[in-house]
């Protein structure tokens, strides 16, 4: 005899042979599964605010192989974000390795994306800016090379 479940959609549930399990039950469970299942950390990179500058600061989730991959590229590099607080401005400085943070707790990682469901957020992004410039040639070949830029990219 085959059994058949009963699903129902709502706006913000769904009653599986009429219990209701709520939308966002469904998304922790997800989050905490794809956390565990791919080995997700959080990695948090800032500037601090100074004269008048509120700072940079940028969250991503992603694997953590990934995630030591990626700082071990970025660190050390200058990162220019050219006038983002005002006429001359210029915003710019070597991202080292100390602002560059790898957050392992699970529970913070759940958190973070329950909050931000795209599994980053920023401010000015430190990843896009260097992206951009390494793959603009804005770097000299022996800081940067096009495979360790493409190699970068395809982190993400």
């Amino acid at each position: 005899m085959e059994i058949k479940n009963v699903i129902q959609y709502k706006a913000k549930c769904i009653l599986v042979n009429g219990e209701e399990i709520k939308l966002s039950d469904i998304i922790d469970r997800c989050n905490s599964a794809s956390v565990t299942d791919e080995n997700k950390v959080l990695v948090h990179m800032s500037w601090p605010s100074s004269r008048n500058f509120d700072g940079i600061d940028e969250s991503i989730v992603m694997p953590k192989q990934n995630a030591l991959r990626m700082k071990e590229i970025i660190s050390g590099k200058t990162i220019y974000f050219g006038e983002i607080n005002g006429k001359h401005s210029d915003i710019y400085g070597e991202l080292e390795p100390e602002e560059i943070n790898i957050i392992e707790d699970q529970e913070q990682v759940v958190n973070f994306l329950k909050d931000n469901p795209s599994g980053h957020d920023y401010d000015y992004s430190f990843i896009h800016t260097f992206n951009d410039y390494a793959n603009d040639g804005g770097y000299d070949s022996d800081e940067v090379s096009e495979e360790l830029a493409k190699e970068f990219d395809s982190l993400f």
